[in-house]
């Protein structure tokens, strides 16, 4: 008296699979137990009907045809099911139709009627199901009436198991249901983390893009316009030992931007210093180019991360490049500080100032204003600040504030 795996077959092989690999194969494991099930109950009709005509010694002759039909039917069903396609509920009518002649010709054959329940409720739908299962207790009920049979055995018994399996195959469609839902669920569920991690990797990727943009405009960008500015400076004087001097100095630059380039490809997002202090490092940039800029450092010196030196080597870089390339500036000050728990970085020039609020104006025909977004990124990654201060005419000064973690 089992009940209700047609529900779960068809819920499970007629909607879609769920993307999640697990949930697809869950869904196949329910699909091949419902189908299963089917199949074994109409194998248990075959041999209850077998058995009636051998043992039981049932020999009319409308009963073996019945019986070879019963077979018949229960074959091709199980056929059918087994290959993947539907049971028609016109196997069930031919199959109900044969069992109540069999049952007229002897009541012994009532015995498959508990298999025929939850073979009614695996073929015909639910709800329809319960009215086609109502055919087995009219049957049980008018072949005992007919026998004269006291009123419970022939009207109360076949309506109680009737009531009985109705409520079961109920119970079974509900734990159905919430299994399904339960398979939705965690579908969506791996859906949602199959998003959550390709929105992980591609703001990885966006990250590492916006950390490689930052470094090659920090770095390789500053050097080649270094380079580009003493080249045109000795084109427009043209003397020998100005030519020499500016090709030395742009000698020096490609090779100090060279070993730039090795150490951010070989570093990646740890890179360092390449064993230089950061007084030191800021002392290059200081003398890199005209004009000079004047370094000041306060405080004892502490040995940093190789994350805080790098930041605060390149945001000196692009402050005093932006002085000395944008600002024109006569005057540039870099002034280090050093306290128990920041590090403070002010790089103040005398240059032609700029509007902090007005939108970026374009630079070589491009939109500036990438250097000064890379410093605020930079200080933000590490849980710093910046500060702008600049008016058109009375220079600029950029404060910077990281947190110190000594090594």
């Amino acid at each position: 008296m089992t009940a209700a795996p047609h529900a779960l077959a068809s819920a499970t092989e007629s909607s879609e699979a769920p993307p999640a690999s697990s949930a697809a194969s869950a869904a196949h494991v329910d699909a091949g137990a419902a189908r299963g099930f089917l199949i074994a109950h109409l194998a248990m009709i075959c041999g209850l009907v077998t058995i009636h005509l051998v043992i039981d010694g049932i020999g009319e002759w409308p009963a073996i045809p019945l019986a070879v039909a019963t077979v018949a039917v229960c074959v091709f069903a199980a056929r059918s099911e087994r290959h993947g396609g539907e049971v028609s509920e016109r196997m069930w009518v031919a199959l109900a139709v044969i069992w109540i002649g069999l049952v007229v010709i002897d009541p012994l054959f009532l015995q498959a009627m508990f298999t025929l329940y939850p073979v009614t409720y695996a073929i015909v739908r639910w709800p329809q199901g319960i009215a086609a299962s109502a055919l087995m207790p009219v049957v049980w009920g008018t072949a005992v009436y007919s026998l004269d049979e006291p009123l419970w055995e022939w009207l109360l018994l076949p309506v109680g198991v009737w009531v009985l399996s109705c409520c079961l195959a109920y119970w079974i469609l509900r734990v159905i249901d919430q299994s399904e839902e339960r398979a939705a669920l965690l579908a969506a569920l791996e859906a949602t983390r199959a998003e959550l991690a390709e929105a992980q990797r591609a703001e990885g990727a966006r990250f590492e893009r916006d950390r490689m943009a930052r470094d090659i405009h920090d770095t390789l960008a500053q050097g080649f316009s270094s380079i580009v500015l003493h080249a045109r400076g000795a084109l427009a004087r043209g003397d020998v030992d100005s030519v020499r001097r500016s090709l030395e100095l742009v000698e020096q630059v490609a090779s100090e931007h060279l070993g730039e380039a090795r150490r951010l490809v070989a570093a990646g997002p740890d890179e360092s210093l390449g064993g230089r202090t950061l007084t030191e490092a800021l002392q290059r940039v200081a003398a890199a180019d005209e004009p000079v800029a004047h370094l000041h450092v306060d405080g004892p010196t502490q040995q940093l991360s190789g994350s805080i030196d790098v930041a605060v080597l390149r945001i000196t870089q692009e402050a005093v490049a932006n002085a000395r390339k944008h600002a024109r500036a006569e005057r540039i000050d870099v002034t280090l500080a050093y306290t128990d728990r920041e590090i403070l970085l002010d790089v103040v020039d005398d240059g032609v100032g700029f509007d902090v609020g007005a939108p970026p104006r374009p630079v070589d025909g491009r939109i500036g204003g990438r250097g000064l977004d890379g410093i605020r990124a930079r200080a933000a990654e590490l849980g710093g600040s910046v500060t702008i201060e600049s008016d058109r005419g009375s220079g600029t000064s950029i404060s910077v504030a990281l947190p110190t973690r000594a090594r």
